[in-house]
């Protein structure tokens, strides 16, 4: 299964709930017409030593490489803080890494400075 069929069947049938409004701010639920399959967040997987990061070649700053090692997909959200590599980072888009996969991700430097400490 692609990236593309995996969102999709993720996602499945989507129906929007009752707007909620707090200020400027409202919110809209999304429901799926059946349940969402298993999933691990990143940080789990992190935790679980399912997800490894990766450099791409012999390091970009703005791209990692995430290695999904688990038989479940893996949500990683824009803006979350990757840490590992030559160089901390945090994620630039919300992807979802496919089982036993790897998928370049766009990120941002966060440690300024560090590459020239470790060379």
């Amino acid at each position: 299964m692609n990236e593309k069929e995996l969102v999709k069947d993720l996602l499945g049938e989507l129906h929007p709930g009752k707007p909620r409004t707090e200020g400027p701010l409202t919110l809209v639920p999304l429901f799926g017409a059946r349940a969402a399959k298993d999933y691990f967040l990143a940080e789990e997987a992190f935790g679980f030593g399912l997800l490894k990061i990766e450099e791409v070649g012999g390091g970009q700053v703005p791209n990692v490489t995430l290695d999904n090692r688990s038989e479940l997909p893996v949500l990683v959200l824009d803006g979350e803080h990757l840490e590992g590599a030559r160089q901390n980072r945090i994620t630039n888009v919300t992807v979802i890494v496919a089982p036993n996969a790897k998928t370049v991700l766009p990120v941002s430097c966060v440690e300024q400075g560090r590459w020239h400490l470790q060379d």
